[in-house]
């Protein structure tokens, strides 16, 4: 009877023993998947991001603007008109030596002979260009309006009220005015100069119109007995 049992504990033991290898065996053949799962999980390849050098495309120009436009203030606008007049004189023939100054209100009078009141309702900058020495009767002027209308109107009212004696004993030999757009060019000066300046001004604005409204003495007497100089 006590073989009989120790029989019975030595297969319970050997089925035991062969549970515990048919586990051990599963385990093991189970665990390469798990691990290449994790493997596959954790080595996952990554897209690379990568930023392309590119060239910063050039803003573009406002409308209506090119490389060879105008300048829009007036006092370079007016520099390139008496830069481009003295070109076409010549070295030998250049304009009397000039300073430049913002026109006002209070000075449209004097300088453009326009009141103070149709300065203000059609103006919006004027600029004038004018000798160095007082004995030289020469200004140019330029002024810019609030549109084409106003300048037609700016240029009639300049040709009727612009004093071409206004300088002490000399006097232009030529004043005019043009116009193209919505500016008005004023000048009064030696003949050469002031054809020199329209043709300038000619070449840089369509559309151009000039009244000359005042035509010296050829032979450089000005009314009164004053020496034309400028």
């Amino acid at each position: 009877m006590k073989r009989t049992k120790n029989i019975n504990k030595s297969k319970i033991s050997a089925v035991l023993v062969a549970l515990a290898m048919i586990t051990s065996l599963t385990a093991c053949q189970s665990a390469p998947e798990d691990n290449e799962q994790l493997t596959t999980g954790t080595e996952q390849p990554v897209a690379e991001t990568t930023t392309a050098a590119t060239t910063p495309e050039p803003e573009p120009e406002p409308a209506g603007t090119t490389d060879n436009a105008q300048p829009r203030d007036t006092a370079a606008i007016l520099q390139s008109v008496i830069d481009a007049a003295t070109e076409i004189l010549g070295p030998e023939n250049g304009m009397a030596m000039t300073f430049n100054d913002p026109i006002t209100p209070e000075l449209s009078m004097g300088m453009l002979g326009l009141s103070t009141e149709d300065f203000g309702q059609y103006v919006t900058e004027a600029t004038a260009s004018n000798a160095a020495i007082m004995s030289i009767a020469h200004e140019v002027a330029l002024v810019k309006c609030t549109d084409s209308e106003a300048a037609y109107k700016v240029r009639d009212l300049i040709a009727s009220g612009f004093n071409s004696g206004k300088w002490i004993c000399v006097m232009p030999q030529q004043s005019f005015v043009i116009s193209s757009g919505e500016y008005v060019l004023l000048g009064a000066t030696k003949t050469e100069n002031a054809e020199a300046i329209q043709q300038a001004f000619a070449n840089m604005f369509d559309n151009s119109e000039t009244v000359i409204f005042y035509n010296g003495v050829e032979d450089g007497i000005a009314p009164g007995g004053g020496l034309i100089l400028g």
